[in-house]
This record gives structure tokens, sequence and C-alpha cells, in this order.
């Protein structure tokens, strides 16, 4: 590998759902001014809360307006880690 590449600035932002699109979640930061996500996924997307075997219910689940911990790449490209408590 002749080259390092460098991810840029990444870390943990608050955040809030402004729409779902392609399957996942457009998130717009409440850290960074005027950033929005490319649709990304949650973190917690294939747990299952047991209610029986097989488990049936999703554990968690996100609307328009909820506010949430996520990280995102330069790219827009993350991950919704988990809501923020109110």
């Amino acid at each position: 590998m002749d080259k390092i590449e460098m991810t840029g600035f990444v870390c943990i932002q608050r955040g809030q759902i402004d729409r779902i699109e392609d399957g996942g979640f457009v998130v717009k930061s409440l850290t960074r001014r005027d950033v929005e996500s490319r649709p990304i996924k949650c973190a917690n997307a294939y747990v299952k809360e047991f209610t029986g075997e097989p488990p049936a219910e999703d554990k968690y689940q996100y609307r328009p307006g909820d506010r949430v911990y996520f990280f995102m790449f330069p790219d827009g490209r993350g991950m919704i880690l988990g809501k923020m408590e109110d």
C-alpha cells in the first residue's frame, strides 16, 4: 500500500432523524451546523427483543423527530448508536 488514507473528522454526534429514505435514516446533526448524513442504519438493526422462541419484536424503533447519538464519516456514511434520553 503506497499511501495511507485519512478518515478525517469522525466523532460521536447528537442528531435528529429527519426522514426515512432508501431503507435507512437521514440524520441532521445537532452538533455540526448544516450537516446531514446519507441514509444510515442503526447499530441495533438486527437486535431482537426476547418475546419467546423465536424472538419476534424489534427492540428499538426510530421515527422522524427522534433525537439520537450517531457517528458519520466525511463521505456521509455512518451508523446510529442509540436514542438520546430526554
